[in-house]
Order: structure tokens, then sequence, then C-alpha cells
């Protein structure tokens, strides 16, 4: 089953596109430029192993076959307990030989976590000593005793990451504010420039309210090259529905000239000595006001004027009095459910036209009984017409309100009455439906916005 969807406007999918991709990319950004600061600071941190171990080395000297290093270090940190600086000496079978007095508390045999190294290697990385991270920088040497012995030894500094990790914590803390507020400032940005790339479709919104309420007959702005072929499309389309109206109120003008002048001709002839003419002249009389009417607003584009309040029952007891002398049917029964006070604002020949058409169906197929009622609340009038006759089916209730078309052909009849009224009660704002009625027969509503002529 195909479900219509309100489209979302072009500020709600930038918002949409804004909150699916910005994370997105931000994420990224953010995920690089961590891992380059993690680097960087990693770097910076071997750099500073690697001057902490060359100043352990400087420090060193080899007193015959043993390796003796000074009580205390220009490197503070060396001789402070758990300060996080650690240094490490071991010989040739990767025993401990030394540690400084920073070093105490830490596991005896650290030689246990250290990789041996060969003279001349030299290694930095991380490491783990009883669940505690540590960066490492080992180098190992070679010196030559006084006995010209080859002497093997490894240094290995150790630098907790405590401090480490606390800067990466900072530094992701201000990325993630700094990210922030990129976004909001992007976004914001964004939505500057997607208003200000809109302003041409506003414009353009605008003079289409203009075209449709008459104030001007074309657009006439200046827009961009993507929105130019719309608009030139757009002035030629209502440069055409133009010249299409002007030839239909041309033709209706003329159609109406053209019937003038018989029906005034035929009112000549008739005379007024029987019923019967009486009743032709006032058919007549009526048939001229139509054509009138229709010359009117044939030359006037749009309604004009303050329309004038018509009284709704007054108007359909004159029309069932006429259809009363044109259908002689003494059976028919015809109830007016209509208060004095309800009125009709619209032009009392509209109203004429439309009740007519449908009152005249409901004398033409009903049997017996014919009810025409009128309701009218908050700026909203809204008549009822029902007969008893054999309905229209379910199928047919909208197609006999189009131009033309009839449910039944036995009747005489152009089957453009209903039409005619759909389109009338259209130009006030308001609709015509037809349904089966409590009678069985067909029940058509007619709603009019009062005020909407």
């Amino acid at each position: 089953m195909n479900r219509s969807r309100t489209p979302l406007s072009l500020t709600r999918r930038f918002i949409v596109a804004s909150v699916l991709l910005l994370p997105l990319f931000l994420g990224l950004t953010g995920y690089f430029l961590d891992q380059a600061f993690q680097q960087s600071l990693a770097v910076a941190e071997q750099e500073r192993l690697k001057t902490q171990l060359y100043l352990l080395l400087a420090d060193a000297e080899l007193e015959g076959d043993k390796l003796g290093m000074p009580a205390g270090f220009q490197e503070p940190r060396f001789n402070q307990l758990k300060s996080g600086l650690y240094g490490v000496v071991l010989d040739a079978g990767h025993n401990e030989v030394w540690r400084s007095a920073s070093a105490r508390l830490l596991p005896s045999a650290l030689n246990s976590f250290v990789q041996p190294l060969t003279a001349g290697q030299r290694l930095f990385g991380h490491l783990q000593i009883e669940g505690e991270p540590f960066f490492i920088y080992s180098f190992a040497v070679q010196w030559e005793s006084p006995a010209a012995q080859a002497m093997p030894f490894q240094f290995v500094v150790l630098q907790h990451k405590a401090a480490y990790e606390k800067t990466i914590t900072r530094y992701r803390r201000v990325l993630t504010n700094w990210l922030g507020a990129v976004a909001l400032l992007f976004v914001i940005a964004q939505l500057l420039i997607l208003r200000w790339s809109l302003r041409p479709l506003d414009k353009l919104a605008q003079e289409l309210n203009a075209v449709e309420s008459g104030e001007q007959v074309q657009l006439q702005g200046h827009y961009p090259v993507e929105i130019q072929p719309v608009t030139t499309n757009l002035n030629t389309l209502l440069e055409h529905e133009r010249s299409l109206r002007q030839r239909y109120r041309n033709t209706l003008s003329d159609l109406a000239h053209s019937l003038k002048t018989p029906l005034a001709v035929m009112q000549g002839l008739l005379g007024k000595n029987s019923e019967q003419e009486l009743q032709m002249q006032e058919q007549l009389q009526r048939m001229d006001d139509i054509v009138a009417h229709q010359l009117r607003r044939s030359v006037v584009s749009q309604q004009g004027g303050i329309a004038q309040a018509v009284s709704v029952k007054a108007t359909v007891e004159r029309i069932v009095a006429s259809l009363l002398k044109i259908y002689r049917d003494p059976g028919k029964r015809i109830t007016i459910e209509i208060a004095e006070d309800i009125t009709f604002d619209g032009d009392e020949r509209d109203l004429m036209e439309v009740l007519g058409n449908i009152i005249e169906n409901a004398f033409k197929y009903g049997r017996e009984k014919i009810r025409v009622g009128a309701v009218a609340m908050e700026q909203q009038l809204t008549i009822e017409v029902e007969d008893d006759g054999p309905g229209v089916a379910e199928q047919d209730m909208a197609y006999i309100l189009r131009r033309g078309a009839r449910g039944d052909t036995a009747l005489p009849g152009q089957g453009i009455g209903l039409a005619v009224a759909t389109d009338i009660v259209s130009s006030y704002g308001g609709a015509v439906s037809v349904e089966k009625g409590s009678w069985g027969g067909a029940k058509f509503c007619l709603v009019f916005v009062q005020g909407g002529a």
C-alpha cells in the first residue's frame, strides 16, 4: 500500500545530513589527530629517555672488572624513591649489577622483563611490570677493562606512563571540546550559507504568490542561472494559460451575445394571455438572466465588491415553485427544512444555478418525497438535497460529478448540470458530494465557504 510522505525541507535535509555525516567526519579527524599526537608524544618520550640513558653512561666508570656508579646523579629523579624514572644496569649474563635509588621498590627480577641486546643495539618500547605500564629504553655497550678484556653491559632506563597517559587524557578532552565547537560553527556557517543560497527560491515563492493573487502577471525577478530555466518555463506556462483563459472568455462572450438576440425576439413574440405563455415568459427571462450573468463573468476576470446576503429559503422556494409548474406531479411531497435567517454570502445567480440543477435532478428521479435542508455554522453553509429515487451506485458517485457524465441516459439532459454546479461551488472554496440518503435515494451535499466567492 502506497503511503504519501511529506517531503523534508532543504534545511531539514541539511540538518539530517549534518547529524549523520559530521560525527563520522569529526570522529575520523579526532582519531587521526589523536594517533598523531600519541606518536609525537612517544617520540618525545624516546628522546628524553635516550638523554637520561646517556647521562647514566657519562656517570658510569669501570673500576677493575666492576662497574662503578656515583651515589648521586644530575637527574634528581634517579635519587627519589618511586619518582617514575628508573635506571638499571645488566652485565654479560643479563644479571642486574646496579639499579637507581628510585627503583628500590620495583620487583627484584627486573632483568626478566628486559630483552637482552648485543653490543651496539638499542631498543625503545613498552613494558608491563606487575600491571604497571612503562616506557623502556635500553642500550648495550662493551667496555675495555685495564686487562684488555671486553666488558659488556646493558643500560636500561624505565619511565612510568602515568604522566604520558595523563597528557593524552587532557589532550583528548581539549580535542573533543574544540571539535565540538568546530562542529557547531560549521553547522551555523552552513545554515547561513544555505539560507543565503535559498533566497532566490524564497523570492520565487513570493513572486508566485503575487501572480496567484493577481498583483503581477509574470515572474519579473533576476535569478541565478540554475533557476532561470524554471522561471522561463513558468512564464511560458502562465502566458499560455492566460491566452487560453482569454480565448475562453471571448468564446463565452460571443456565445452570450449570440443568444441574447434570439431570446429577446422570443420574449417579444410571446403574449401573456395564458398561464402557459406566462410560464414560458418566466423561463425565457431566467435564461436571459443566466446569459447576462455569464456575459458579465466573461468580461470581469474576478468577482468584485461585497457579496450580498441571499436568503437560501426564499431561493429554494422560487426554484421549487418553478419546477412544480414544469413537473406536474401531484404525488410529490417537497419538504423545505431551512431557517429564515440562513443566508448565502455570494451571487444569487450562482446559488440559483447550483440549486436549480440539483433540485431539478431530484424532481427527475425522485418518486414521491424530496427534502431540501440547510445549516449554517462557522462560516460554512451546508445544503442537502435528498430524494427517494433509485439513488446512485457507489461506484458512480464520483463519476456523475464530471462534465458530460450521466448515471441514467433514459431521461433527457446534456449531463453537464452537476459538473457546472461543482465548478460554481468550488469557486466558493466548497465541494459537492453525493451519498445514499435515508430514503434509499440520492443525497447531494453542497458545502460553501461563506465569503469565499
